[in-house]
């Protein structure tokens, strides 16, 4: 089976090359410039450093134990490489909604930096897991992009990736809530 998976494996890296030769990656964000993120739209980046929220990251111009922002108190400690608006979240829009799953490894290396850069005191992971999808939004995208995510975060620092929650109830769309509605509507879920 091995002799037969490894030419495959060499034909399909050829094929990828030649597509991105035919047709280069462009920016995420705009169309238009370098892969994932052409420099002007890279500039715009709001990357997440300290100073700012000790539980959820969020940036602040002193240190603070908690913010407004932060999570459930269930949730010890959160981190995310960038703030949400612009590019970022176009091209995190375009992972999830337009199945761009390339974008996958830029985000995993970006998130393990951010816990590189603003760590969590005592915090020390024996595992990675994900928030899955609901079995309808998997089937309609066709991938879980917290899952490949997940797997990905977690080959690059070398844990386990575990499928540790199950979604047991469907829940509306949460791209236009608020922090708050989205905790709602994700109660008991």
């Amino acid at each position: 089976m091995l002799s037969v998976v490894s030419p495959l494996l060499s034909t399909l890296r050829v094929v990828a090359a030649l597509l991105d030769l035919l047709f280069p990656p462009r920016c995420a964000s705009c169309g238009s410039g370098a892969w994932p993120l052409c420099p002007h739209c890279a500039r715009q980046v709001a990357v997440v450093t300290p100073p700012g929220c000790e539980r959820c990251g969020r940036p602040w111009e002193e240190p603070l134990q908690s913010c407004a922002d932060c999570p459930p108190r269930s949730i010890d400690a959160a981190r995310a490489p960038f703030v949400y608006e612009g590019p970022v979240a176009r091209a995190i829009r375009a992972l999830k909604f337009s199945g761009w799953r390339a974008l996958a490894p830029s985000l995993a290396g970006a998130m393990v930096e951010s816990f590189r850069v603003h760590p969590v005191d005592g915090f020390a992971p024996d595992a990675v897991a994900w928030v899955p999808l609901s079995r309808r939004r998997r089937g309609a995208r066709g991938f879980d992009q917290a899952e490949i995510l997940a797997a990905l975060v977690a080959g690059r620092v070398g844990l386990e990736n575990l499928p540790l929650l199950s979604r047991i109830r469907e829940t509306p769309a949460q791209a236009t809530r608020t922090g708050r509605e989205r905790r709602g509507t994700l109660r008991g879920a």
